[in-house]
């Protein structure tokens, strides 16, 4: 089967983590059904292999794939951006990548030109989500799949998701307790208003749903490894 492309949405501490190649880990949410009982299923050693999952509920079962891919597939990071300048000659653009204003100047596919071109404010700073394919930067390959629970992240799956951990002997103790901390807080600051905190402890409020509790603490996520493509595998949109 041939490997497909997809986008891969991230923050900026993510962005430059990969930049300076100490992300080789990133976990999504697992968006399971809400008429089917997560827990019950068999979610490890699946026939189907490390990529799917089956839940089993009241009526039945359903397999879920991973959304972002398989092993083999290739992932093109998607980050803020902004177009300052355009050429009608070879569809070239130039602009910069927000996260570190590094400057870019590439040519474009004639639809992605297309697009561009259709926008009202053109020049204007784009949320990663609308980035083009050919603007990314950053691409990696889909090295293995699994799922877990979030909060059954190691010290050294932290270090994998781009944080720092100390290599003193002396400190690593505390260091483990905090690198820890850390991915909890940051895992919270990206997901706990979309629902999916790191617990279902009471949290404040202007991080609550309308339920005045999160409902989905410690949610089951996809661990993606990645791997560095090289940029003759990397193909334009």
């Amino acid at each position: 089967m041939a490997s497909k492309e997809r986008g891969l949405i991230c923050t900026g501490e993510s962005v430059r983590a990969f930049l300076a190649d100490r992300k080789s880990q990133t976990r999504r949410v697992a968006k399971l059904p809400k008429e089917w009982h997560t827990g019950v299923g068999a979610f490890k050693n699946n026939p189907h292999g490390d990529e799917v999952f089956v839940i089993h509920g009241d009526c039945g079962t359903k397999t879920m794939y991973c959304p972002y891919g398989r092993v083999g597939d290739k992932l093109y990071v998607k980050e803020t951006f902004q177009i300052e300048q355009y050429t009608f000659r070879r569809n070239c653009v130039g602009g910069k990548y927000l996260t570190d204003n590094k400057e870019f100047w590439t040519e474009v596919t004639q639809r992605e030109y297309n697009l561009i071109m259709k926008r009202k404010f053109p020049l204007r700073v784009t949320s990663g989500r609308f980035m083009y394919k050919s603007l990314a930067r950053i691409w990696r390959e889909i090295a293995g799949v699994r799922l877990e629970r979030v909060q059954d992240i190691t010290p050294e799956n932290c270090e994998k998701e781009g944080l720092k951990l100390t290599t003193n002997p002396n400190l690593l103790q505390g260091k483990y307790r905090r690198i820890l901390e850390d991915f909890k807080n940051l895992w919270d600051s990206i997901n706990a208003k979309r629902g999916y905190p790191w617990s279902d402890e009471e949290l404040p409020e202007g991080m609550k749903t309308g339920h005045g509790r999160i409902l989905y603490g410690n949610p089951w996520v996809w661990v993606l490894e990645l791997r560095k493509v090289n940029d003759a595998e990397k193909t334009k949109g």
